[in-house]
C-alpha cells in the first residue's frame, strides 16, 4: 500500500519559518487606535442593553420637585394649581414673544383642573349615590 503525499503539504518547514511568515502578514493597529491597558474603560454594552425607561426617568426628574409631600393634599393641591396658572397667564402677559406658550399651558391646567372636579364630582355621587 502506497501513501501518496499531497505536494502542497510540506513537512520540512520549521516552527520558526511558520511564525515568521504568519507574523509578516498580520498588520498591527494604527497608532491610537487601541485604549491603553491601564485606562479604565465602560463596556457600551451596559449602555445599550440598561438604559433607565420612561417611569424611571419621570420619577427622577420630579422627585426632588415633590419633596414637600404638602401638594398631596386636595385644598393644597388646588390652590397651588390656580396659583400656577395666574402666573402663567401674567406670563403670557408680559412676554409677547412667548404669549401663545404661556396661554396653552394655562389652558392645559385649567382642563385639567376642570376634569379633576368632574371625576371628584361622580366619585362623590357614588360613594353617596
Amino acid at each position: 500500500m502506497s501513501v501518496k503525499v499531497n505536494p502542497l503539504l510540506r513537512f520540512d518547514t520549521g516552527v520558526e519559518e511558520v511564525i515568521r511568515k504568519q507574523s509578516e502578514q498580520a498588520s498591527l493597529p494604527r497608532k491610537g487606535t487601541l485604549a491603553p491597558n491601564n485606562v479604565a474603560t465602560r463596556p457600551m454594552v451596559e449602555d445599550v442593553l440598561f438604559k433607565p425607561s420612561l417611569s424611571e426617568e419621570m420619577n427622577a426628574y420630579f422627585a426632588p420637585l415633590m419633596e414637600d409631600s404638602s401638594i398631596l393634599v386636595p385644598a393644597h393641591y388646588h390652590r397651588l394649581l390656580h396659583g400656577l396658572i395666574r402666573k402663567l397667564r401674567a406670563a403670557a402677559e408680559a412676554t409677547p414673544e412667548h404669549a401663545a406658550l404661556f396661554e396653552r399651558a394655562a389652558d392645559f391646567l385649567a382642563e385639567l383642573e376642570e376634569s379633576y372636579g368632574e371625576l371628584h364630582d361622580r366619585r362623590q355621587a357614588q360613594i353617596h349615590g
